[in-house]
C-alpha cells in the first residue's frame, strides 16, 4: 500500500488524510459488498451494484460499515469511474466538523467531484454520535497516534511541524485575498507541513456554498487536494 509522508494541513472544519490503495471496499459484518446509497447514481451515471468480497466496487456512492473499538462506525465511500479495476488509486479521508455527518458533508465540501475529476477515491466517515473524541473527554478513541490536544489550526499545524522535524518558524506568502500560507522548512525525510490563515473568515471551508465568508478567496478543497496530491510516498 502506498501512503503519502507524514504531513499536515487544516482548513477548519476539515481535517484530511489520504494515501494510494488499490481500491478494494471491504465487507460489512453480513459478508457483502455494502450495497450503494439509495437512489445514488454512479459517477458514469449508472447506479452503483454490490461486489463480492475483496473485489474492486463499481463507481458510484455506498455506505461502508466496520466494526471497530466495540463500535460500528460508518462511512460514505464515493468512487469515481475513472478508478480502474485492480490498480492502485489516491484515497482521501474527508472528517466532518462538530455535530455533523459523512453524508452531510460530502455536497458541502464537492470532493466527491474533485474526486471525479482527479480520479481520487472520497471517503466520508462519521463520527459515533456526531461528535469526535480529540483529547481529553469521554468517548471512542478517534485521535490514535496524532499530535495530540491543540487550541487552534496553526497550533495544529505547529504540532505537525515539530512532530516531523521541521524549522521552527514557518516561511509565510500571500496565497490569496485574504489568505496567508505558511510552510515549515526542513522537514525530516521530506516531509511537508503547510497551513493557510484565513482573515476575516467565519467558521467555514473557503469558496463552499452556502457559505458566511466573503467570496474572492481560495476554493479549500482543491487547495487540500493539491497540497497532498504533490507529496506521494513511493512504494516500498
Amino acid at each position: 500500500m502506498h501512503r503519502p509522508r507524514p504531513q499536515a494541513r487544516r482548513l477548519v472544519p476539515a481535517v484530511l488524510a489520504a494515501g494510494l490503495v488499490a481500491v478494494a471496499v471491504g465487507c460489512a459484518g453480513s459478508g457483502r459488498a455494502p450495497a450503494p446509497e439509495h437512489g445514488q447514481p454512479a459517477a458514469s451515471g449508472r447506479r452503483a451494484e454490490p461486489r463480492a468480497c475483496g473485489r474492486d466496487p463499481e463507481p458510484g456512492a455506498r455506505t461502508l460499515t466496520v466494526r471497530s473499538g466495540g463500535l460500528t462506525r460508518a462511512s460514505r465511500v464515493h468512487v469515481p469511474a475513472r478508478v480502474r479495476e485492480g490498480r492502485p488509486a489516491p484515497l482521501l479521508l474527508v472528517l466532518h466538523g462538530a455535530g455533523g455527518t459523512g453524508p452531510e458533508f460530502e455536497p458541502y465540501t464537492r470532493f466527491s467531484e474533485l474526486a471525479d475529476r482527479e480520479g481520487f477515491v472520497a471517503v466520508y466517515p462519521s463520527a459515533v454520535d456526531r461528535f469526535w473524541t480529540v483529547g481529553a473527554g469521554e468517548g471512542p478513541d478517534d485521535e490514535g497516534d496524532g499530535p495530540g490536544s491543540v487550541t487552534s489550526a496553526e497550533g495544529f499545524a505547529r504540532a505537525w511541524a515539530e512532530r516531523n522535524g521541521c524549522g521552527e518558524e514557518p516561511l509565510r506568502r500571500s496565497a490569496a485575498p485574504r489568505a496567508v500560507r505558511l510552510d515549515w522548512p526542513n522537514c525530516r525525510d521530506g516531509s511537508a507541513v503547510a497551513h493557510v490563515r484565513l482573515l476575516g473568515f467565519g467558521h467555514d471551508i473557503p469558496g463552499v456554498t452556502p457559505r458566511t465568508s466573503p467570496p474572492g478567496t481560495i476554493f479549500g478543497p482543491a487547495e487540500i487536494w493539491r497540497f497532498l496530491s504533490s507529496h506521494p510516498r513511493a512504494a516500498g
